[in-house]
């Protein structure tokens, strides 16, 4: 059936179906878009920041733990010993509970290989760092300040580039969920503004063909009648639709 020979009704009815199914589709992409574009926005806020919040809390405490361990070589007094073997003993309470924190979030097996790389340089610094710590108490200072040069304090920098790759490698996994939601949210935008076009070019299509089917007869049942009024009675209405206006003529 051709669409001229539907009501007019049924034709406003259908363009404008089609255009709300344009609308629908605009609708559905954006809230699919926008779902994918918060989850890595949580994937960032929630996991990468946790993460590097977490790997800085560890190089934070480590140096602590040099600084301590550097100042028990220089101080002399019992009381003042003491006081930096609290400082490492608490820094490295800290230490742990951040690697806790960071042992939950990591899960990708590069995060895992660098988090390994991580233990295992802070296991050669806590034995380390002990037998610094007896040398100074039994105030052997020479002895614990060539323990310091020439084994804690390269174990220590070791342990800081070890969380320097991990910090990096956070890094790196957070700038690339970041360019995945940008790639996501440019994405959804062009198919958005694509279907949006293509919506009003229907609409537009779909209003003009239906204004023509009904405005072209009438106009052409106005030019026979004035022709009529003009006296001339050979003119013939040909009517092509069975629509109202058909109907009409």
């Amino acid at each position: 059936m051709s669409l001229v020979n539907l009501k007019i009704g049924t034709r406003l009815g259908l363009g404008f179906m089609v255009v709300l199914l344009f609308l629908a589709t605009v609708l559905v992409m954006g809230v699919v878009s926008l779902g994918n574009i918060q989850s890595r926005l949580d994937q960032l806020v929630n996991d990468n920041n946790k993460k590097l919040e977490a790997a800085s809390f560890m190089l934070g405490h480590v140096r602590d733990i040099s600084n301590a361990a550097s100042m028990m070589v220089l101080v002399a007094d019992e009381g003042g010993k003491q006081a930096q073997m609290k400082r490492a003993s608490e820094a490295r309470a800290r230490y742990d509970a951040a690697k806790a924190t960071l042992d939950k979030l990591v899960q990708s097996e590069g995060g895992k290989a660098a988090l390994e790389r991580v233990d295992a340089a802070m296991a050669v610094v806590t034995p380390l760092s002990n037998q610094l710590f007896d040398m100074a108490l039994k105030n052997m200072t020479q002895e614990a300040t060539d323990h310091l040069v020439g084994k804690l304090a390269p174990a220590i920098d070791n342990t800081l580039g070890q969380l320097f790759g991990l910090i990096e490698h956070q890094t790196g996994v957070a700038t690339r969920a970041n360019a995945e939601a940008q790639a996501e949210y440019q994405s959804g935008r062009n198919w958005m503004v694509g279907i949006g076009l293509l919506a009003i070019l229907a609409g537009v299509a779909i209003a003009w063909h239906i204004t023509h089917t009904i405005t072209q007869p009438i106009k052409h049942a106005v030019e026979v009648a004035q022709t009529v009024a003009g006296g001339d009675l050979s003119g013939r209405i040909e009517v092509a639709s069975t629509d109202e206006t058909g109907q009409l003529m």
